[in-house]
């Protein structure tokens, strides 16, 4: 299975499992580490390192709400590794699409997919402006 690690300020990561499992059901397979008023980032870290630890054997997804903010800047040091990648900007889409081709698509495969399809995830309206 791959794994998927949403890093966040906040609750964010947590609300957004809750919100994709309304929508996709099972969400097996997701861990939320927040970084919350009252943690320091060493625990932070130490969270992190305990949920890669767990699947170390397995591929995972890290993603972050934001590039270059505290989550992502410790996030970074996990992602080394052949089976690991991580991507800023956390959001419903990213997830929904990772949870419904975890299950029929190779790592390799998963890994092309989201470069190929980052420009969906994000859409400006109107696409003309005069």
């Amino acid at each position: 299975m791959i794994n998927i690690i949403i890093c966040s300020h906040g609750k964010l990561a947590s609300e957004l499992i809750k919100t994709t499992s309304l929508i996709c059901g099972d969400t097996s397979g997701i861990k939320a580490v927040e970084l919350i008023s009252g943690k320091s980032l060493e625990q932070f870290n130490k969270e992190l390192k305990e949920i890669i630890e767990e699947c170390k054997d397995e591929p995972a997804v890290l993603l972050t709400d934001m590039c270059g903010g505290s989550a992502f800047m410790t996030a970074v040091k996990w992602a080394d590794g052949i089976n690991r990648i991580l991507l800023s900007g956390a959001n419903l889409p990213v997830i929904m699409d990772l949870i419904f081709a975890r299950d029929t698509k190779s790592w390799e495969e998963i890994k092309t997919d989201i470069i190929a399809n980052l420009s969906r995830y994000i859409k400006i309206f109107p696409e003309k402006r005069n």
